[in-house]
């Protein structure tokens, strides 16, 4: 295998950059590169079976918790993350996160640049129920809100 591949997929309107570290056992990391202006925008992905999910540090998944509940509030956090399957929480260190390291200074020495006409980053939705459920938390939070 090269020390690095970029592709493009079509499934997510983006390049995807994989590395020499990128497969064990049956599991295979990615990860997958936007650009808004200048600043380059990654996720970071583990597949599993042909399924996929993002994979995020511990301190990033609980910072999307707090967010949360600091737009929302602590019923509506507790039930997306109860219900959250897209995400696998790895180490900092992990190896998939070399791949930002090498993509920057690719980038910063002039290698190579990708275009940047891509839709927003979707990821993978909550299930219906988890949809419902929050919707319900925000509906009475509101309610709450307004007396």
């Amino acid at each position: 295998m090269a020390k690095l591949q970029l592709h493009y997929n079509i499934e997510f309107d983006r390049y995807v950059l994989r590395g020499e570290d990128s497969v064990r056992d049956d599991e295979s990391y990615e990860m997958v590169l936007g650009k808004f202006d200048r600043e380059y925008s990654y996720h970071f992905l583990v597949w599993e079976m042909g399924e996929w999910y993002e994979m995020i540090t511990r301190k990033d998944y609980e910072q999307r918790i707090q967010d949360i509940k600091d737009h929302e509030c602590d019923e509506v956090a507790d039930i997306w993350a109860q219900h959250q399957e897209c995400y696998r929480i790895v180490s900092e260190h992990h190896p998939v996160f070399k791949l930002q390291k090498q993509w920057e200074a690719i980038v910063e020495l002039g290698l190579l640049d990708i275009p940047s006409h891509y839709r927003e980053w979707q990821g993978k939705p909550l299930s219906e129920e988890a949809v419902d459920l929050m919707h319900a938390a925000r509906v009475r939070w509101m309610e709450e809100e307004s007396r």
